[in-house]
């Protein structure tokens, strides 16, 4: 009779540990399940939903505080040695200042550093961006990246490096190499909404982020950013306003 019982506890230690395992194996998916999230991929003027194996959104991110200054336009500019500009006609669904305020144009960033080596030798190239995560996949364009400021009429009214303009619009169809955090032109759909979330919606094949007046617009095409509009309007944009021009550049 020993000898029975001695054989039947190694299966029941097996069972045991079977039922352990099959307990972390379960609490384990879970907890996959938890951390991982549901994107909205953009296939034409549909939303699937695919999986993604991790969420990729940093802690700590707001896509409300992103949208309130996605980037330092002061610190920007300084990256560059100077760049064309001119008087900007804005369109009525453009922020107005309650003050006065003269509408300027920048393009064509002049880096202060090489950014291309053409036979063998650095060039600071101001017409040259990249498409997509890799850098090396360079893009030549006059107008590639344009931002509209206001600047107030002040002693620093005219100036380059303003300290006091505003940040009224940026349109990107390339991404810069000083401007990482708006770096999206190229990447797929579902890599936006990992990295800014997924209170957005769709409109026009375009992906909108917004925060009361302020609008982040991506255009899709093939599941991919044509291009960026950050703009900050003079009304709060939800999914039912109908503007003529907005989500077109």
């Amino acid at each position: 009779m020993m000898k029975k019982y001695t054989s039947i506890y190694p299966l029941i230690f097996l069972f045991f540990i079977s039922c352990q395992t099959e307990k972390k194996d379960k609490k384990t998916t879970e907890n996959e399940k938890d951390s991982s999230e549901i994107i909205v991929a953009i296939q034409d003027d549909s939303l699937a939903e695919i999986k993604l194996h991790k969420k990729n959104i940093e802690t700590g991110f707001n896509i409300d505080s992103f949208l309130q200054q996605p980037f330092d336009l002061y610190r920007f500019k300084s990256t560059k040695v100077a760049s064309l500009s001119g008087s900007s006609h804005m369109k009525k669904y453009h922020l107005v200042p309650d003050k006065d305020w003269v509408a300027y144009r920048f393009f064509l960033f002049d880096p202060k550093k090489p950014n291309q080596i053409v036979n063998g030798k650095p060039k600071r190239n101001p017409q040259l961006g990249y498409i997509g995560p890799n850098k090396k996949k360079h893009h030549e364009m006059m107008k590639g990246l344009v931002i509209t400021t206001y600047q107030p009429k002040d002693e620093f009214q005219h100036d380059y490096r303003n300290p006091n303009e505003i940040l009224v619009e940026l349109i990107a169809k390339y991404n810069d190499f000083d401007l990482p955090e708006l770096a999206f032109v190229g990447i797929d759909s579902a890599t936006v909404v990992s990295k800014l979330g997924d209170r957005f919606f769709y409109k026009n094949n375009c992906l909108v982020y917004t925060n009361k007046n302020i609008a982040l617009i991506f255009k899709i095409e093939n599941s991919k950013v044509k291009w960026l509009r950050y703009i900050r309007l003079s009304f709060y944009l939800n999914k039912e306003t109908e503007i003529v021009g907005l989500y077109n550049i």
